[in-house]
C-alpha cells in the first residue's frame, strides 16, 4: 500500500492550502504515474460560493481520469473507457465551505463521497494507466478549465479505500505515518 501526498501542515488550528486563481494555476507531477484498476484520490477542497463553471481538480495528461467540480456544483468523476457512465453528485461543494471528497475507482464502478459519505456509485469499468497528473487543470483543454478555489491533503492511494478507511481520513488533517 502506498499514497502520495501533497499536504500542507495545519498552523495553530488553521488550514494550509494551495490558492488555485481559475486563470493560471496548477501543479503538474514531473513524471508519469500509474493509476492500478483499484485507486482512490482523496482532497479536501474550497470553492468560491456559487461557482457555475466546471472545475477540474486531478486530471491524468489525456483525460484517461477527470475528478472535478461540475458546472452543476456537484462532485464529478469520469474515466476515458467507454463501459458505463460518469458521475456527477447531486450534493453541492461549490458552497465556500471546506469539504473533503473522495473518488475511488476500483475497475468496475465509480464511487464518489462528500464529507466522509459514500454519496453515489456508478458502473465503469477502468484499466491501469499510466499518465503524466495534474493538478487544477486539465491538460488537454489549458486554455480553459483552470480550477478556482483551494486545494488541501491532496492524496492519490493506490488501492481501493474503504467507506470507512474514507470517512476515517475525512476527519484526518496531517499526514498520516503509512503515507509517503
Amino acid at each position: 500500500l502506498s499514497c502520495i501526498a501533497l499536504s500542507l501542515l495545519p498552523d495553530y488550528g488553521k488550514m494550509r492550502s494551495l490558492s488555485f486563481d481559475g486563470v493560471n494555476d496548477k501543479v503538474t507531477f514531473a513524471t508519469d504515474g500509474l493509476l492500478p484498476v483499484g485507486f482512490t484520490f482523496e482532497a479536501r477542497l474550497k470553492t468560491p460560493v456559487g461557482i457555475v463553471q466546471e472545475r477540474p481538480i486531478f486530471v491524468t495528461q489525456a483525460n484517461e481520469v477527470y475528478i472535478a467540480v461540475a458546472e452543476s456544483g456537484g462532485f464529478y468523476i469520469k474515466t476515458a473507457s467507454p463501459a458505463g457512465g460518469n458521475l456527477i453528485t447531486t450534493e453541492l461543494i461549490n458552497d465556500g465551505l471546506w469539504h473533503h471528497v473522495a473518488a475511488v475507482i476500483d475497475g468496475t464502478n465509480l464511487i464518489a463521497y462528500i464529507d466522509g459519505a459514500r454519496v453515489k456509485t456508478v458502473a465503469k469499468t477502468f484499466a491501469a494507466v499510466v499518465s503524466r497528473w495534474t493538478i487544477g487543470n486539465s491538460p488537454t483543454h489549458a486554455d480553459l478549465d483552470w480550477f478556482s478555489g483551494e486545494l488541501s491533503e491532496v492524496r492519490v492511494w493506490d488501492d481501493v479505500r474503504t467507506d470507512a478507511e474514507v470517512s476515517e481520513f475525512s476527519k484526518c488533517d496531517v499526514i498520516q505515518s503509512n503515507e509517503k
